[in-house]
């Protein structure tokens, strides 16, 4: 991130190295990327999303593996540190940077007084992620993007990202030095305006010298790499801000918008609003600084009074439902997290209500636990886990013990805590001075519900037994009031690690192939992993159609065909001009002998894409079969072959004639169908 004053001279700048095969991340990642959008037929599909898989996995194993061992080595002089920090690498946001096996490491902390807190700096980790996988989804192939990963671990957050082949030569689009100077070169930016679109972000002037006219926020850095390809670095503000708050400093970087919300808006937002960045006297048909400034106002207004309302009555009828996650649907109708108080003050569902509560106590809790375990690792200063284990049972034997201490902690930190960061979160009864919060929780039962939150979004690990005990039975904690947990309830500190979820997507459409094929308990066994698969890559990605899609599969060969229904459904609200979800959606009518939506959804597929062969056919077999309509069948079936035949001469000419061959025997329906 850049502020006002301070510019980043890029995280990857001037730290392009040769690397070893095994370490040269980013060549195997794009390799495996355009190896997929190639393929054709099942088989070589799913061969080469285990490739995609067993890459990703084996960058987040390494970039966890690294970043205990940095975080746990913060505080010891830099000649006793295992891995030392470099310098000259750029980026004035983030502190020390790493270089290990091909993977930078960067902390995301305050170090540098640019944020008025070190959660406000996580937070711009997590935005520069979440603007990695809103360029990510555009599918734009010339657009190069790196591997990445958050790694939380003993309360510091570090991003880990593959090394690219780039370097300070290498800029021709955006600013490195907070927009004094700012690139631009003619093919990147048709792409990014190209993106732009698909996000719904709006193109701008921006510079504080000579303004340029730039599709993304402008620093967002676009290199044109040693290797010839072009590559995108420093997502952060991908995506525009809120109406910044005056009393929190530097609110516009690390208070966006959801990417659900901007891609709804029905006006572009710009991402450089309230930044800086603007000229001031730079008006065009997009109108200038003051247009920009006042959409976004407009913008905040409807997410506030409009968005978060209706929300809250949708949750309020959908939240009995088994596959109801509260971040999930927050997130897919655009509102982040911090809302979680509007929402609540517009419910009165009781167990929303309680929900919302447990979720909103969760996230301060694990911010007061992180803050403890950053206190814990300064004092002792050596890399030592018992003394980090010990303030993890001391602090979770507060929240949920009983004591002099935990009515402190309830009755007023926490309280205080949740007023400040959650607007609207308590009522009037609430807020009272005798009203006790953990008696509301202990009321409704909601602490395994607690329990169970911090551990997640903490990452700390228990023995089973103790994982049983706490999250499924409220009445274990009555049953140890004191003091529940004890130090050998614990198997490890453990941590949080975040990314591009390929790996979930992956797996889970390796699963779903690997299911259609198989039966029985083994069926069953895969149908079910692929759908933990799918749902972890929602909760992260809600509004993804192609995982939409993909998990609408699964649980139509799981026979869950209300869910199907609904999320195919989710699918085309995100894009009901998919061609690929059209036909998902028309196939999957048919075989539910819903004739009138089926002839419906292939008409409207074969109207979004008239060169869809697989659809044509398949159109025409339903013609054919449930209407009896020979003739316009034949029609269609001509179609198919026409467009099929095309088709073969374009492998012939990327493939060769055996391989062309090869993939029309196989039958590439499913080609067209997944990618990433």
């Amino acid at each position: 991130a850049s502020s006002d004053d301070d510019g980043d001279d890029g995280d990857q700048n001037g730290a392009a190295m040769a690397l070893p095969a095994e370490h040269d991340w980013n060549t195997r990642f794009q390799s495996i990327l355009r190896n997929i959008r190639t393929a054709v037929g099942v088989d070589e599909t799913r061969r080469r999303y285990q490739e995609l898989s067993s890459l990703v996995t084996d960058f987040i194993y390494l970039a966890e593996t690294y970043a205990k061992i940095i975080i746990s080595e913060t505080y010891l002089p830099v000649e006793r540190k295992t891995i030392k920090p470099l310098k000259g690498i750029g980026g004035v946001a983030g502190g020390d940077k790493y270089i290990v096996h091909g993977i930078l490491f960067k902390f995301s902390n305050n170090s540098n007084g640019l944020y008025p807190s070190d959660e406000a700096a996580s937070k711009v980790a997590a935005h520069d992620l979440k603007g990695l996988r809103a360029y990510f989804n555009c599918g734009i192939a010339q657009l190069h993007l790196p591997i990445m990963a958050l790694v939380d671990y003993s309360g510091f957050r570090m991003s880990c990202q593959s090394m690219l082949p780039i370097d300070g030569s290498t800029l021709v689009y955006g600013s490195s030095n907070g927009a004094l100077d700012v690139h631009t070169h003619r093919r990147l930016h048709v792409l990014l305006g190209k993106a732009a679109r698909r996000i719904n972000i709006k193109s701008h002037w921006a510079g504080r010298r000579e303004p340029q006219f730039v599709h993304a926020a402008v620093d967002l850095e676009g290199h044109l790499g040693h290797d010839g390809h072009f590559y995108l670095v420093d997502f952060s503000r991908t995506l525009p801000p809120e109406r910044p708050v005056k009393a929190l400093r530097a609110a516009q970087l690390f208070r966006l918008l959801r990417p659900e919300f901007v891609k709804q808006s029905r006006i572009q937002l710009c991402p450089d609003a309230y930044s800086g960045f603007l000229p001031a006297d730079q008006v065009d048909a997009a109108g200038g600084l003051h247009e920009h400034n006042r959409e976004i106002d407009i913008a905040t207004a409807e997410l506030t009074t409009v968005v978060v309302p209706r929300a809250a009555a949708e949750m309020q009828r959908t939240v009995h439902r088994d596959d109801f996650n509260l971040q999930t649907e927050m997130h897919r109708r655009g509102i982040n997290l911090r809302y979680l108080g509007a929402v609540r003050k517009y419910t009165s569902s009781g167990w929303l209500r309680t929900l919302i509560l447990v979720e909103m106590i969760a996230r301060v809790v694990k911010n007061d636990l992180r803050a403890e375990l950053r206190k814990t690792l300064q004092r002792t200063v050596l890399p030592l886990e018992d003394p980090r284990r010990k303030a993890v049972i001391s602090f979770l034997n507060v929240v949920f013990g009983d004591g002099a201490e935990s009515d402190e902690y309830w009755g007023e930190q926490l309280k205080a805590r949740l007023v400040e960061k959650y607007e609207g979160a308590l009522d009037a009864a609430e807020l009272a001075p005798s009203a006790s919060l953990r008696r509301v929780v202990h009321d409704a039962k909601a602490e395994p519900q607690l329990f169970s939150r911090v551990q997640q979004i903490m990452g700390l690990r228990f023995i089973p037994a103790v994982q049983r005990q706490f999250s499924t039975s409220a009445d274990a904690f009555d049953e140890n009031r004191a003091e529940p947990f004890d130090e050998a309830d614990m198997l490890e500190l453990g941590c949080r690690v975040r990314h591009l979820n390929i790996v979930e997507r992956a797996l889970g459409y390796i699963l779903k192939t690997k299911a259609r094929s198989a039966h029985g308990a083994t069926r069953q066994r895969l149908l079910d992993q692929a759908k933990r698969y799918h749902e972890l890559a929602l909760q992260s990605d809600p509004d993804n159609k192609t995982t939409l899609c993909n998990y609408s599969d699964v649980l139509a060969l799981s026979n869950q065909h209300e869910h199907a229904d609904r999320y195919y459904r989710r699918a085309l609200e995100v894009d009901p001009h998919d061609a690929r979800t059209l036909f998902k959606y028309a196939d999957y009518c048919d075989k539910q002998r819903r004739r009138a939506d089926a002839e419906h959804y292939y008409l409207a597929c074969l109207e979004q894409n008239p060169y869809d062969d697989h659809c044509a056919q398949a159109y025409g077999y339903f013609l054919e079969e449930k209407l009896f309509d020979s003739d316009t069948a034949e029609q269609f079936f001509r179609l198919a072959s026409v467009i099929r035949h095309a088709r073969q001469q374009a492998y012939v000419s990327l493939r060769g004639a055996d391989e062309a061959a090869a993939a029309l025997s196989q039958g590439a329906q499913e080609q067209a169908l997944f990618s990433l």
